[in-house]
Formats: C-alpha cells, sequence, structure tokens
C-alpha cells in the first residue's frame, strides 16, 4: 500500500488532480458567497453545493487511479503478479488502501474551505460530518469499478468511466430526498452503488487470481 502510494504520489496527475480540484470547489465558494457572489446562494446551500462536487469530482479521481494504476513504472500488472510473493486479495486491498490515502490527501487539501463554508452558518456539525461519512461510499464504488476497468484499455476505461460519473450524478439529482440534515443525499442510492462495485471487485479479484496461476514462461 506505501509503494503504491508513493507511486500515485510521484505522477503528476496529482498535482493536476490536486489544481482541479481546489479550483472548482473555489469557484463554488466564490460565485456562492452570501450576498456577494454571483449566485449568491443562501449559507447552507454554500456546504451543500460543495458536498455534491466533492463527492463526483473525489469519486471520479479514485476510479481514473484505478483504472491506470500499476505497482511499479515500467511494469504491467500482470507481470509483476507473478514475481510478487503477495496474494491477489493483499494486492487488491493494497491498492485500494493506497488510492484511498492518495483522495484523503487530495480532500485534506480543501479543509480550509470546507471549514469555511462550514462557518457561514446553517450547517449543524452533525451533518457536517454524516455528509463526509457518506463521500465514502461512492469513492469505494468508483475504485472498485475502476479496479475492473483496469482490464479493458485506457480510452475505454477513461470514456466509461466518465459515463459512470455522469450518471452517478444525474442519480445524486433524481434519487435527492427531503432530508436537509443530509444535504438532500439518498443514503439507499449511494449504498446501492457501491454494493454493485463489490460485484466488480470480486470480478477484478478472480481476474488477478487467473493471472497468478498462469506458469511463469
Amino acid at each position: 500500500m506505501v509503494n503504491d502510494l508513493k507511486g500515485y504520489l510521484q505522477e503528476r496527475a496529482f498535482i493536476k488532480a490536486l489544481f482541479f480540484y481546489l479550483v472548482m470547489l473555489s469557484l463554488v465558494v466564490l460565485f456562492g458567497w452570501p450576498g456577494g457572489g454571483f449566485l449568491s446562494f443562501q449559507p447552507p446551500k454554500v456546504f451543500w453545493v460543495l458536498t455534491y462536487v466533492q463527492m463526483i469530482i473525489l469519486s471520479h479521481l479514485g476510479g481514473r487511479l484505478a483504472a491506470k494504476s500499476a505497482p511499479t513504472r515500467g511494469t504491467s500488472l500482470e507481470d509483476w503478479l507473478k514475481y510478487t510473493s503477495l496474494t491477489p486479495a493483499e494486492v487488491a486491498m493494497g491498492k485500494i488502501g493506497g488510492i484511498f490515502l492518495w483522495i484523503l490527501l487530495i480532500f485534506s487539501s480543501s479543509l480550509p474551505l470546507i471549514i469555511l463554508s462550514y462557518f457561514m452558518g446553517g450547517v449543524f456539525f452533525r451533518s457536517a460530518l454524516v455528509s463526509c461519512s457518506l463521500l465514502l461510499l461512492p469513492v469505494a464504488a468508483f475504485i472498485n469499478f475502476g479496479l475492473l476497468l483496469r482490464f479493458t484499455g485506457t480510452d475505454l476505461s477513461s470514456f466509461i468511466l466518465n459515463v459512470f460519473s455522469f450518471l452517478f450524478g444525474l442519480g445524486l439529482f433524481l434519487t435527492r430526498t427531503a432530508e436537509v440534515e443530509l444535504f438532500y443525499l439518498n443514503p439507499r442510492f449511494l449504498v446501492f452503488i457501491l454494493a454493485v462495485s463489490i460485484f466488480a471487485f470480486f470480478l477484478f479479484l478472480r481476474r488477478l487470481q487467473r493471472l497468478k496461476q498462469k506458469p511463469i514462461l
């Protein structure tokens, strides 16, 4: 997991993802600033919009990283798996852990914006904590989908993830509830996405097991 994280952080994609993430969240706060922004959201809506934007962007980034990840530079996952002493389950969990830590670093960079939107008022601490907890569900789901797409090819996996992200954002809007404390998020929809992705994870794990069993030529 640590080696995977080091490899992810050494790539330029980390800086690009971090920059894009912070720019998008800054635009939400700038345009939605109560009484002074272009959209001039009410105080609770700034935090609400930030939650949705974070959920979509971080989920997409997690899936994208999982789809193209490799243990070491210049070595494919298939070749590396044949020579490592780790089991397929350990490899899969290590990759998930490394990507989660990568996502956590990006998320932590936005804490000043989140705290700022929280102190605008209208948001209870419990609601903010629950929304951050729910954020883990789609991130985990997209990582599972991304791991399976690892075997489809770069161009195809990017297209599929873009479609998934669009459908996910649409699903957040269509399944919204009247629960103001949950920022209109539907936990059942998020749990459903995670449950479906577990099937994708087991398909990925099965593929790793087959690659591990192949004889070394």
